[in-house]
């Protein structure tokens, strides 16, 4: 038999796994993504990856209660409604990896920034994430996830968006449906903020939009002790060796 081996990071990553959890283990690509309304006095956020405790907004995804998720890109993205009382949803918006001046458009006043460097405060923000108490990530700064397009938009064209707006994780973890996953996100320390939310009937969004890989009913309680047994093996704080 011949092993062929893989040529891209995701291939590894999908290697990996199938040592890890045998070939009968049913793997899919999949996604994750939290999203947060922004206000001048809301803007730091503890989500609940499982979405325990909060109601479910339209676009979100969550880790399911049997799954095991290996989350191996990040996109840390706004999204601009432009007018709240219409039909629809922020699925109407483009995820944008930063504050595109001719969507974010409230300019600066007397006393505060204006609305697109007041949205900057996110990049220069940090999050970290635990699972139960587990420490899967100290302190994460996400300036490295502030993408800006080549083109930006202007009163007839829009941005060019592609997926390059994710960035790879570099220690991928196995994060478990049935553990209380938690992602903590702080903005920049000392940000003006209070144009953050947008011009009134408008809304700013905050999202963080994760590529994973689904390991389907792998956390099933059937079988819990064989799977603790290969986190305990292969992962050190649940981080995939």
């Amino acid at each position: 038999m011949t092993n062929v081996l893989p040529i891209t990071r995701e291939g590894g990553l999908l290697a990996k796994l199938r040592y890890m959890f045998g070939n009968d283990a049913q793997i899919q690509e999949g996604d994750v993504r939290v999203e947060k309304v922004l206000a001048a006095n809301s803007v730091s956020q503890r989500f609940n990856l499982n979405g325990e405790g909060s109601s479910k907004r339209d676009l979100e995804v969550f880790i399911g209660l049997n799954d095991l998720v290996i989350p191996y890109q990040l996109k840390v993205f706004v999204n601009k409604v432009l007018d709240t009382t219409k039909p629809g949803n922020n699925g109407n918006t483009d995820d944008l990896t930063y504050p595109d001046l001719s969507v974010f458009s409230n300019p600066a006043t007397a006393t505060a920034v204006s609305e697109a460097d007041a949205l900057k405060a996110i990049w220069a923000g940090a999050i970290s994430m635990k699972a139960n108490t587990i420490e899967v990530l100290n302190t994460l700064q996400l300036r490295r996830y502030y993408i800006v397009n080549q083109t930006q938009g202007t009163a007839t064209t829009q941005p060019q968006l592609m997926e390059n707006g994710f960035q790879t994780i570099t220690q991928p973890a196995i994060f478990s449906g049935r553990d209380t996953n938690i992602m903590e996100f702080n903005p920049a320390a000392g940000a003006d903020l209070q144009l953050i939310g947008g011009l009134a009937g408008t809304e700013n969004i905050l999202g963080f939009h994760f590529k994973v890989l689904v390991v389907r009913n792998g956390a099933q309680p059937a079988t819990w002790t064989q799977v603790e047994e290969v986190l305990q093996k292969f992962t050190t704080n649940r981080v995939i060796l």
